[in-house]
């Protein structure tokens, strides 16, 4: 009964700190109620408020994804806040540089980007990437 408990439980995305809100269930129809408007009208004087919820929408959007339904093993945006840690790997001592701060998968993070901001998204890639999987979500 202990693991079944372990599988049900939703991680958080892990961000960095800041204002606490009362925590909301995550929809993934109010991506599209985002800041982006229609072509050739100016944006809401409310879009710079809908920004600090919009990013926390797409955050928790990236971590969800990326943790129950596309598992991608390439993390290829990386970010550092001090020297990356460097170590030889396996018998023909392969490096293997550790990033020190946040990495994201590029796969997953650019389509999830641009969906709200252009409300469209082209996938490419090879075989076995998840280019459906990432359709569906």
């Amino acid at each position: 009964m202990k693991h079944i408990k372990r599988f049900q439980q939703v991680p958080e995305a892990p961000t960095r700190p800041g204002d606490k809100k009362a925590p909301r269930r995550f929809d993934v129809a109010e991506l599209y109620q985002g800041p982006a408007g229609d072509a050739g009208t100016a944006e809401a004087p409310e879009a710079d408020s809908a920004l600090g919820v919009i990013d926390e929408k797409l955050r928790q959007a990236y971590y969800w994804i990326v943790n129950h339904a596309v598992i991608n093993p390439y993390y290829d945006i990386e970010f550092l806040d001090e020297a990356p840690e460097a170590m030889a790997f396996g018998d023909s001592k392969t490096p293997l540089v550790l990033p020190t701060d946040q990495s994201y998968s590029s796969y997953v993070l650019l389509p999830l980007l641009n969906l709200p901001l252009r409300r469209r998204c082209l996938l490419v890639g090879g075989p076995g990437r998840g280019k459906t999987a990432i359709a569906t979500l």
